[in-house]
């Protein structure tokens, strides 16, 4: 009876005892948080947490996620944990300035219609036409707003930097767009032909540079200008060409102050029609080809000169006359861009649904003799490992689709078209301001040596991808004319000059690690095991055939019967009985194999297992008490003191 009572004593004992840890973590550990993940995935950049406490005005956000909808959508559901986790960072950093609502619409229900009129989208998750809403819709008070329409499952990684971007967005948003420069040396131009006067006149702006920047005020740059305007942020370059040394220093200091460059170059522009030529020889041997030397090598960055990449991968093929019939054949000059080609990892090309067009498109590279600091190298486009360089001349002067492919020989290494280019450097001049050739010295007062924050820079190797004819054509319907959009060269430039919009601190914000963690270990026992399982096999297989080699050899040697059997000898039974002793040998020996290969997984994820279940609590435990106890001591000395 005593043991018994003993027993029921211990138990209550310990029930005691774990609601008392728990109180006294609550108490003690109140808003203590420890992140144990390798890529500290659930704690705030200092980047973001910059963004989400610099908030003056209230922000509201209204997270939708159709959990009912999710229920056996495990993937779903953790994607909305991670989601409502990093918003409820957000939220706590912001010290209450972000306003959190979540919201789980119910099929039919009123919440699922404000869903989709906020331009949510839905995730069908079944034949009856039902849809998982996960988005998130922001407002601020001055009636600005922001919605991420989707959650998708490879955006993990960018999860951090899409939430900042859209807290930024509403927490500094204007009633004046932000103001894009354009400097370009091609005449922006398209042409048509006047029946009048049979010479082609102006038609429009390229459209490159009408839709996608709408949303920002452009103006115009001069070839010859000798300083960036002071509300310029961003300055988008095309086909920068013999610009002056004081024009060059402008965008150097510019990019010292913190100023952004969204950068368009190629060793060979087809579309370049600047080119003032007196007959049709000279516009064919003009220089096509446009550079940044003097700066993106000064930051240890270049685009290789006088090559074009050509793609067998990329390539699209288009059908040719050839010997009196139509043949197809790849167009290797021409890249269609997509899929693991564009970098998931970067705003600007991520979730891209439509491919990038680029004709004779450059590489960019490290500057080999380049001195630090250096500009990092993010590739954001790249070509396949089936593609090469070659000179410009036998793209330019080839004949036909032939010569490129006879001349085709892959590296088997893939080439950056597109980059993100990031970090500190020095100025370009070092010596300072350039002296003008006629005129008094400029101030050197002003001259920046060093970049004050991080340098950002998109650089795209091409020129060509921004001509209408690359990515958009006209359509016709009644008097109304629209413009369709078959490419996303558009799209890539109106999300390279977003990106660079924001702060230094968005700019900070890196591509986060997996949030699902695979047991490497765990694979890698696997791994070696059907290793040691393949060998094994293969051993027992070669075994196998060598005793049917010897079991034929000997069957043959015996003549059969008239009813087609053979009289079996003493010796050929041995034969037969080491046949079948070898393949249960074989077989034994396979048992043994996954036997190990199972016992080694098992204890794995049993340490594992003890570590969740028991471990960790126990520190946190341990830690809450001595916490505790230790804030009690204080108090109680204090008390004393007085």
């Amino acid at each position: 009876m005593s043991k018994r009572l003993l027993g029921a004593g211990t138990l209550a004992a310990l029930l005691v005892l774990f609601f008392a840890i728990n109180i006294l973590s609550n108490t003690a550990l109140r808003g203590a948080r420890i992140d144990l993940t390798q890529d500290k995935l659930y704690t705030l950049s200092e980047g973001a947490r910059a963004i989400a406490r610099g908030i003056d005005e209230p922000i509201s956000l209204t997270f939708y996620f159709s959990r009912s909808l999710a229920v056996d959508r495990p993937d779903l559901r953790g994607r909305a944990a991670r989601v409502q986790e990093a918003l409820e960072e957000f939220v706590r950093e912001s010290g209450g300035k972000i306003r959190l609502r979540i919201v789980h619409p119910e099929p039919f229900s009123e919440e699922e219609e404000q869903a989709a009129q906020a331009g949510l989208e839905g995730e069908p998750v079944s034949d009856k036409g039902d849809v998982v809403f996960l988005g998130l819709v922001g407002t601020n008070s001055t009636n600005g707003r922001e919605v991420i329409p989707r959650f998708m499952p490879d955006s993990e990684r960018l999860l951090e930097y899409d939430l900042a971007r859209m807290i930024q967005t509403l927490r500094t948003a204007e009633n004046e767009k932000p103001k894009i420069g354009v400097l370009s040396t091609v005449g922006m131009q398209t042409f048509a032909m006047d029946p009048s006067t049979g010479r082609p006149v102006p038609k429009n702006k390229w459209r490159f540079f009408l839709e996608p920047l709408k949303d920002f005020r452009v103006e115009e740059l001069a070839a010859t200008m000798t300083e960036v305007p002071p509300d310029v942020s961003v300055v988008v370059l095309v086909h920068p060409k013999g610009l002056g040394d004081e024009t060059l220093y402008a965008l150097d200091q510019f990019v010292m102050r913190g100023g952004k460059l969204v950068i368009f170059v190629d060793p060979l522009a087809a579309t370049d029609d600047s080119i003032q030529a007196r007959d049709q020889m000279q516009l064919m041997m003009a220089d096509r080809s446009s550079n940044l030397d003097k700066l993106l090598n000064a930051w240890g960055v270049e685009v290789v000169k006088e090559k074009v990449v050509l793609d067998k991968q990329l390539a699209p093929t288009r059908q040719f006359p050839q010997e009196g019939r139509v043949v197809e054949l790849s167009q290797l000059q021409y890249l269609m861009v997509r899929g693991e080609a564009l970098s998931k990892d970067d705003p600007v090309t991520r979730e891209m649904d439509m491919p990038i067009n680029m004709f004779f498109a450059g590489a960019i590279r490290r500057k080999a003799e380049a001195k630090a600091p250096m500009l990092e190298i993010e590739p954001i486009i790249q070509s396949t490992t089936e593609s090469m360089l070659i000179d410009r001349a036998e793209v330019q002067f080839a004949q036909s689709p032939t010569q490129l492919i006879e001349r085709f020989a892959p590296a088997g290494e893939r080439l950056t078209l597109g980059a993100r280019l990031r970090g500190k450097v020095s100025s370009a001049f070092a010596e300072g301001p350039p002296k003008p050739v006629d005129g008094p010295a400029p101030d050197a007062s002003k001259h920046l040596a060093q970049s004050k924050d991080e340098v950002s820079i998109v650089l795209i190797a091409d020129v060509d991808m921004a001509n209408d004819g690359a990515w958009v054509q006209e359509a016709n319907l009644g008097q109304q004319r629209y413009i369709i959009p078959f490419a996303g060269n558009g799209e890539l430039l109106r999300r390279a000059v977003a990106s660079l919009q924001g702060s230094a601190e968005l700019m900070s914000i890196r591509p986060r690690g997996q949030f699902r963690r695979p047991f490497d270990r765990v694979q890698e026992i696997r791994k070696s095991a059907e290793q040691a399982f393949l060998e094994r096999v293969r051993d027992a297989e070669s075994k196998v055939r060598q005793a049917e080699e010897r079991l034929t050899q000997a069957l043959q040697s015996k003549q059969p019967r008239a009813d087609g059997t053979i009289d079996l000898t003493p010796d050929l039974d041995e034969k037969i009985k080491a046949f079948q002793q070898e393949q249960a040998d074989a077989k034994r020996a396979l048992r043994a194999v996954l036997r190990e290969r199972d016992k080694d997984i098992a204890a794995l994820e049993r340490k594992i297992k003890a570590i969740n279940i028991a471990a960790v609590p126990a520190v946190v435990s341990l830690t809450a008490i001595g916490l505790g106890l230790y804030r009690s001591g204080r108090r109680s000395a204090a008390k004393k003191a007085a």
